[in-house]
């Protein structure tokens, strides 16, 4: 116990890593093995702070028992081989963690404990899809989940998993992560041959990208999934493809290419009669119209976007259309008009309290804010926009 401390002080205070990791291995040899075994599966979380629950899961235990286990790492916290963080979450110090990670790689059973733990996150991440603030802390541990259930080649729980995190992804703009999960599923899906759930994954991989600003490779991969899409006539998932590849169009100011997109997403939604598709076709519509300055054009097409959508539907579409009209409607200094646009789509998103709309709606308020000599409020929600983006 004196040399783990020990140890735990040397961290503290820069000393050696070579004089650390003789105290470690030392004191490894002296710890029983239920502790041995405890201080190896942490070793899954690569010093990252997890939870008592994520840990017994990982080591099999059963939840009647999940005391026993929570005993173990507050006694690894007492030999300073844990540390306890805030929430009653457990994390190492780097050394301490790369030791776990070899201790975890001489355990006979990694594989099943990385196979367990991966079961768990793709349970927690489908029971709490919706709970944002069970998932925040957890973000990283999930995609290490996906990851491990990768490497094993369990290609049903990799798209178990990715399915499940697919909104929660998108809901909290964590892009850089959805687009590692769906490169994973891509690879699960080939491995089965689903060729339908390949396209669906490259398609999800295209969004992440456009929300990115990566337009070339969104486009890449809007044309791979469009082209499977076309041939098994999977006519929401086309429209919806053309919709996307109608904005990295104009992001690329290729606003021919825009409208056909369009237009062809807009025969698929009135076939469907989807209405917040084709609201979605004319708010898009309406933007191509703003830029090239056909005032009239983009604000009747927003119109008819907003008369199509059914009452309490299409919550981000009825949003952004708001917040064009916000835009025209400053154009013209029709101010107190642009107030009220600005507010109604404020309480649009509400409903689904979307980061990137929030952060639109913020700049839309700023703008407002400057036209009315307001600037110490523009300021404000200009810098409260960038922070959100």
């Amino acid at each position: 116990v004196r040399s783990l401390q020990a140890a735990g002080d040397r961290l503290a205070h820069g000393i050696s890593n070579r004089s650390v990791r003789t105290s470690f291995n030392v004191s490894w040899d002296a710890l029983p093995p239920d502790l041995q075994r405890t201080f190896a599966l942490s070793g899954l979380f690569d010093g990252r702070a997890f939870s008592l629950p994520a840990l017994a899961a990982a080591a099999g235990v059963e939840p009647d028992d999940i005391d026993e286990a929570g005993d173990q790492l507050d006694q690894l916290v007492t030999l300073s081989m844990l540390k306890l963080g805030r929430g009653d979450r457990f994390y190492h110090h780097r050394l301490l963690a790369d030791f776990a990670d070899e201790k975890l790689a001489e355990l006979p059973e990694r594989d099943a404990a990385c196979l367990r733990y991966a079961t768990y996150c793709r349970t927690f991440a489908q029971q709490m899809a919706g709970n944002f603030d069970a998932l925040e802390p957890e973000w990283e541990n999930l995609l290490s989940g996906v990851a491990m259930a990768h490497r094993l080649e369990a290609w049903d729980l990799v798209l178990g998993s990715v399915d499940a995190l697919t909104a929660p992804w998108f809901a909290r703009a964590r892009f850089t992560q959805a687009r590692q999960g769906f490169r994973m599923a891509e690879d699960a899906a080939t491995a089965l041959g689903d060729e339908a759930r390949e396209a669906r994954y490259a398609y999800l991989l295209a969004k992440a990208h456009l929300r990115q600003d990566d337009y070339g490779t969104a486009r890449q991969l809007l044309e791979k999934a469009i082209g499977v899409f076309q041939p098994m006539n999977d006519l929401p998932r086309l429209a919806d493809a053309y919709v996307d590849l109608a904005d990295v169009a104009f992001e690329q100011a290729e606003f021919g290419e825009a409208g056909g997109s369009l237009a062809a997403a807009n025969v698929i939604y009135q076939e469907l009669h989807q209405p917040v598709g084709i609201a979605t076709v004319k708010c898009r519509q309406a933007h191509i119209a703003y830029v090239e300055d056909r005032d009239d054009d983009a604000r009747r097409l927003c119109e008819e976007g907003l008369d199509s959508l059914p009452p309490g539907d299409g919550a981000i579409v009825r949003s952004r259309t708001l917040r064009l009209l916000t835009d025209l409607a400053l154009r013209s200094r029709q101010l107190g008009e642009a107030a009220d646009y600005c507010q109604q789509a404020q309480a649009a998103n509400q409903a689904v309290n979307d980061p990137t709309e929030s952060a639109a709606i913020l700049y839309a308020q700023a703008k407002l804010d400057h036209f009315l000599g307001e600037h110490t409020s523009a300021l404000a929600n200009a810098v409260r926009s960038a922070q959100l983006y």
